[in-house]
């Protein structure tokens, strides 16, 4: 990805500008609910009306409707055109903020994602039918952890069916987050989980009542679980889920020597629709950044500097 070779000046300006049409639009898209909500109005007393009224009646109404769905449409295939313009520039922008912010920038890929194997680990996502959108990629290092990370989405199917009796299918959206992939650096004979996702039934218990209620626990045995769980690491994880909002967070101890790490409802450099200039959208993305680097440290992430992430140990 080639960093951004559009000076500050014209940047800011074309910023302003798609700011300014995504505003337009949107007040077109309201403009045909108006009209919508006009023709709801006019057709809403039309049982009471007299025979000979309802024909100068009809004629607006189906003007009105038209009018309606056609703002909307036209305003929603704008909005269209200029998120992917605004997401255009942020990809142009994100090079820079990541070599900003990181140790190391090895290889940033907008459309890229972790190995599919990594979505295959335990980690008590819900069940989905296929991976759905993922970006974002980025391969590094972060604070002193190697580490690679995208965001991704989960997938469930339906079955739709046209007036026709022709059926399609359809996708929805039951999951969304970033999927990090480090290293932990815990000497394991098993993989466990520790996750927010789901409950296990007869999962391990700690006996701290609330990290217990906050988290659910995979593990074969308790013994290399208790290494890390201990009750300071407890109540620190315990109170980071309180602050994130709770169900936010979930994390797979490999035996390999990987740590994937799940963070529901996040996205990496996502483009902020307020940034007018060049200079807000460099610091939303430097803030997502940072952000991520937050929650690393709070985690206890260890910091290995000169390794890559995945070092003998690929997701497949």
């Amino acid at each position: 990805m080639k960093e951004n070779p559009i000076p500050a000046h014209e940047l800011d300006q074309k910023l302003a500008g798609l700011a300014q049409q995504k505003r337009r639009m949107g007040g077109v898209m309201a403009a045909g609910f108006l009209c919508l909500l006009a023709d709801a109005m006019l057709l809403i007393p039309v049982p009471l009306l007299a025979p000979r009224v309802l024909g100068s009646v009809a004629l607006p109404a189906v003007l009105l409707a038209l009018a309606g769905f056609g703002l909307i449409a036209f305003g929603g295939a704008g909005s269209s055109r200029v998120g992917r313009q605004q997401d255009e520039i942020r990809q142009a922008c994100a090079p820079l903020a990541l070599k900003r912010v990181m140790d190391r920038l090895d290889k940033y890929d907008p459309d890229g994602s972790v190995g599919e194997g990594c979505f295959k680990e335990e980690l008590g996502l819900p069940a989905y039918d296929r991976l759905g959108p993922r970006g974002s990629y980025i391969r590094g290092v972060l604070r002193g952890i190697p580490l690679e990370a995208c965001h991704f989405t989960l997938q469930t199917e339906r079955w739709e069916q046209e007036k026709g009796g022709r059926e399609f299918k359809e996708y929805d959206t039951v999951f969304g987050g970033v999927m990090v992939v480090c290293r932990h650096g815990l000497q394991l004979q098993k993989d466990f989980a520790i996750t927010q996702y789901t409950r296990y039934a007869g999962g391990l218990k700690t006996g701290n009542e609330a990290f217990d209620r906050a988290f659910a626990i995979d593990a074969k045995e308790g013994r290399e679980v208790f290494g890390l769980l201990t009750p300071r690491y407890m109540e620190k994880l315990t109170a980071f889920s309180d602050e994130l909002g709770g169900r936010a967070l979930a994390m797979r101890f490999c035996g390999d020597g990987r740590l994937l790490l799940v963070l529901r409802n996040r996205r990496l450099l996502e483009f902020d629709g307020e940034a007018g200039n060049a200079a807000g959208l460099m610091e939303g993305l430097v803030e997502d950044l940072e952000g991520l680097g937050d929650i690393l440290n709070r985690l206890e992430i260890p910091a290995r500097g000169g390794q890559t992430a995945m070092e003998g140990a690929e997701c497949g």
